[in-house]
């Protein structure tokens, strides 16, 4: 590439997709950072903040933009054995959630089963749909 179009448009090439890169990685760790701080309690920024509500939510940033990197920075060897280690984690916290699911959406409660709270609270009759052919 620099042969075709030059080192100054290079380094310009490089110098944007860094900082493209560098802000979508900032956005992964705030999304991991989101999940961290549900599970400890910590409060999160809404949707319409523009910057973070408090310094513990920071501090959580900054240790999964940490652990990721230190993770990667290890090399791809390491980054397999960290996803094989992961893997059950990740397994035993699926299936938690889809119980907690269940639970949070009262199936199994007053004689309800699944078919009885999909069809009160998520198959309803909405306007739009009820004027479609």
């Amino acid at each position: 590439m620099e042969r075709v179009v030059g080192r100054k448009l290079v380094l310009v090439y490089d110098a944007v997709s860094c900082i493209l890169l560098a802000g979508l990685a900032g956005a992964m760790f705030t999304v991991s950072a989101t999940a961290f701080a549900a599970i400890f309690n910590i409060s999160s920024p809404e949707l319409s903040d523009l910057y973070p509500s408090n310094w513990q939510f920071c501090v959580t940033v900054v240790i999964c933009g940490l652990v990721t990197t230190i993770v990667a920075a290890i090399g791809f060897s390491f980054v397999t054995l960290f996803g094989d280690l992961m893997s059950p984690v990740l397994i035993a916290g699926i299936i938690y959630l889809f119980v907690e699911s269940l639970r949070m959406l009262g199936i199994g409660e007053d004689g309800c089963h699944l078919w009885c709270v999909l069809s009160e609270k998520v198959y309803t009759v909405s306007e739009f749909s009820a004027h479609r052919v």
